[in-house]
């Protein structure tokens, strides 16, 4: 039998090794990728909730940039002061230094739990920049889904868990509609991002909004189509489609 082959045998154990290491370089590439789409945007909002950054360009005419966080709106409601956003720098799973910078709410969502917050540094570009997913992404109920944010205000977090679809809740405001899913999460999540794999990019899909009481693993978000209908207005550039 070909089995028994030796230079059969001998070829079967080069495929093999090629296969490994294709899947080991597929892993590591894959964890740059959440590092850099999702890990890296990932702020702490008033060493308190969580936050995204989602815009952050130089004026071509003033000079100026504009830089600016998406966060969910009972984050920030009645705050007219200052707050720090801080952008954690790490070296094997440790934050070495934390990158602090000053901000003011620029705008609350009147319809949804949704706000941006934006820097006052006007010289500094920062990325990379989350990617929104298009208005009308395709989801799926079971469809791996991923929750960044600071729980209970200590070090950025990942946490993985499955998309379940619409759930109603009175929450932000009556009978408002929010996506449901399993990733655990806590207080010091909210405002964070829930992403997806959309085709090859991780998209944030939601915005951490609550939990159910004693239930980590069922958690509220904002829908993509309520960040839509708040970024199309309030910040447009960060849901325009590349030309």
């Amino acid at each position: 039998m070909d089995a028994l082959n030796p230079k059969m045998w001998a070829l079967g154990l080069i495929g093999i090794a090629f296969l490994a290491a294709s899947t080991i370089y597929a892993y590591a590439g894959d964890k740059d990728k959440m590092r850099k789409e999702m890990f890296s945007p990932t702020a702490q909002l008033n060493m308190n909730c969580s936050a995204t950054l989602i815009h952050s360009k130089r004026d071509e005419k003033s000079g100026d940039v504009l830089t600016v966080f998406l966060t969910a709106k009972h984050c920030v409601t009645g705050n007219k002061s200052d707050m720090a956003v801080d952008l954690p720098v790490y070296q094997k799973n440790r934050v070495v230094k934390k990158e602090r910078y000053t901000a003011r709410v620029r705008g609350e969502y009147y319809a949804g739990d949704l706000a941006l917050v934006e820097l006052k540094d006007k010289d500094t570009v920062l990325g990379p920049v989350a990617k929104i997913a298009p208005e009308g992404a395709e989801l799926f109920m079971g469809e791996d889904v991923w929750a960044l944010g600071y729980p209970l205000a200590w070090t950025l977090t990942v946490s993985q868990g499955l998309f379940g679809g619409f759930e109603t809740s009175d929450f932000a405001a009556p009978g408002a509609e929010y996506f449901r899913a399993t990733p655990n999460i806590a207080g010091g999540n909210s405002g964070g991002a829930l992403y997806h794999l959309g085709g090859s990019d991780y998209e944030i899909i939601g915005v951490t909004t609550a939990r159910a009481k004693n239930d980590s693993f069922v958690g509220l978000y904002t829908s993509l189509e309520t960040i839509h209908a708040y970024l199309k207005v309030a910040l447009p550039e960060a849901v325009a489609e590349p030309k």
